[in-house]
């Protein structure tokens, strides 16, 4: 699915959690030159968000990270 030209100009405060994932799904892509389906980029970008959330919480238990 093509992504909005709007979606990769735009600050990223700017965009809805929707738009930010397939922002993240696009680049992606863009990183492999568009060899990974959407299917895989998307399963990819999920692993990441995973993985960023798993970090957020150990720094938050560790008391590295102001609430």
């Amino acid at each position: 699915m093509p992504v909005d030209q709007d979606i990769l100009e735009r600050k990223a405060d700017e965009l809805t959690q929707t738009e930010l994932f397939e922002r993240i799904v696009y680049k992606i892509r863009r990183k492999y030159d568009f060899q990974i389906s959407e299917m895989e980029a998307i399963a990819a970008a999920r692993n990441l968000i995973g993985f960023t959330q798993t970090l957020l919480e150990l720094s938050k238990h560790s008391g590295n990270v102001e609430p």
